[in-house]
Order: structure tokens, then sequence, then C-alpha cells
């Protein structure tokens, strides 16, 4: 019977692990489109794609609108990063947030 709860306990602490995200302070150092950018993190630079917006890309309406308003927001900013997966074009995943407030919330807000 132990044993089943020490297993019990493992299992649960493993799934626990498994569902949490990790966070990191990252500098964004690109704007790619209003979604996408890269950043820096200790020491290493990836793509970050938003969680939670579609927007325009450039090339469509609005699009390099939306660039320029995200880049007025985070470029060369320090943002936190949640970051949830990686998608099938091995971008990080992630929410931001940058002054304590959620990225995805301020686009949506402003742009709608």
């Amino acid at each position: 019977m132990k044993l089943i709860k020490e297993l019990f306990l493992l299992l649960f602490g493993l799934l626990f692990l498994v569902q949490s995200n990790a966070q990191t302070n990252a500098t964004v150092i690109k704007i790619v489109d209003a979604d996408t950018y890269q950043v820096l993190s200790n020491a290493k630079v990836f793509t970050v794609r938003l969680a939670n917006v579609d927007a325009p890309e450039l090339q469509q309406q609005f699009g390099m609108e939306a660039k320029e308003f995200v880049s007025e927001l985070v470029y060369g900013k320090q943002v936190l990063l949640e970051i949830l997966k990686k998608d099938k074009y091995n971008r990080t995943v992630a929410s931001i947030r940058i002054h304590g407030m959620a990225l995805d919330s301020i686009l949506i807000s402003d742009l709608s």
C-alpha cells in the first residue's frame, strides 16, 4: 500500500511539472510581424509567436500598421514570456507580458 501511495505521489508530481509553463524574461530585438518576434533571452535568440492572437500578415490589409503598433509597444523592451509550446514552424508560442499587462489583451483592446 505504501508503494502505491509513493507511485501516486510521483506520478502526480510529474504531471504537475509537465503542465507548468516556463517563464523567462527576454528583450524583443526584432518585430517580424504583429504576432511574431525575435527575442534575446539567456544569450540565445529565438522566435516567439504570440499566443491567443492572429494578427494580419504584412501583405494583408492593416498588416504594416499592426506591425508598427506592436513595434512601438515592445521593440527593444524587456518582456516576460510564459512559454506554452512549440508550433509546427518551430516557433516558441508564448503569452507575453509587458509592464505587467498581457500583450494579447493590449492588442485586442487597442486594435478593435
